[in-house]
Parts: C-alpha cells; structure tokens; sequence
C-alpha cells in the first residue's frame, strides 16, 4: 500500500537511505529490515518550502509541548508536597 506522505526522517534509518538515493517512480530491489521484506517505490517526492506559516505552526507545536512537559512537572511536584495537618 502506499504510505505518506511522511517526512523522511520519521521513517526507518534504512528505508530513508533507499528513498534518498531513488528518483521518483522508481521500483528499488526487495530489502530486509529485521523480520520484514520491503518492495519499496517512491510514488512522488513533495518538497516543501519554508514558510512564515510553516514557522509560526513549528513554534506553536514546540510552545505546546514545553507547556505540557512543564505542567507535568509541576503537578508531580505539587503530589509529592505532604499535606498540612
């Protein structure tokens, strides 16, 4: 089946050398990766260009995370704080 698009570096280490060194429609030769046989054809390669946008949504998505771990530590901080009596 066909999967993507997806960023390259989120793919297996493998599977992104083949696709670096394959041009578009070409069918690279079946390969292993541990239990796994891979036919793999790149259908089309979607470049991206980087844009205001596209940073200003970056930034969102690292502002949310950052937000999210340090309220995490925060609330496990304040669990562990023994109650007055």
């Amino acid at each position: 089946g066909i999967v993507g698009p997806i960023p390259l570096n989120q793919s297996h280490k493998l599977i992104c050398q083949k696709l670096n060194s394959s041009k578009e429609g070409e069918l690279l030769e079946p390969f292993q990766i541990n239990n796994w046989w891979i036919i793999l054809k790149m259908e089309k390669l979607v470049k991206i260009k980087f844009t205001s946008e596209i940073e200003r949504s970056i930034c969102n998505d690292l502002f949310e995370k950052r937000i999210l771990k340090t309220s995490m530590l925060i609330i496990k901080e304040l669990r562990s704080i023994p109650e007055c009596e």
